[in-house]
């Protein structure tokens, strides 16, 4: 995400670069994303309740993996580059 907004930026805004760069890495990252998710939540199909509840647990933290890399991460990338702003400002 982040050498993908840096590339953009290159070219565009900051606002447009975030833009594209979630777009086109969140869309693409959705895909493998919740094909592990399902890939455990099979494991939730198994007779043993160890092995259910550690299908539910690891998709649960693949979701949540990528809601951080596509909702939080771009705050992170936004507040550095304010951050850097700000620093050349006061030189």
């Amino acid at each position: 995400m982040v050498s993908r907004y840096y590339e953009e930026r290159e070219r565009y805004t900051p606002d447009e670069s975030l833009k594209i760069a979630v777009s086109n890495i969140g869309a693409s990252t959705f895909g493998s994303a919740t094909t592990t998710i399902a890939a455990f939540l099979a494991l939730t199909l198994s007779e043993m309740p160890l092995i259910q509840h550690l299908g539910q647990t690891l998709a649960m933290g693949i979701a949540f993996c990528w809601i951080g890399a596509v909702v939080v991460n771009p705050c992170f990338i936004f507040f550095e580059e304010r951050m850097q702003e700000k620093r050349k400002d006061a030189r």
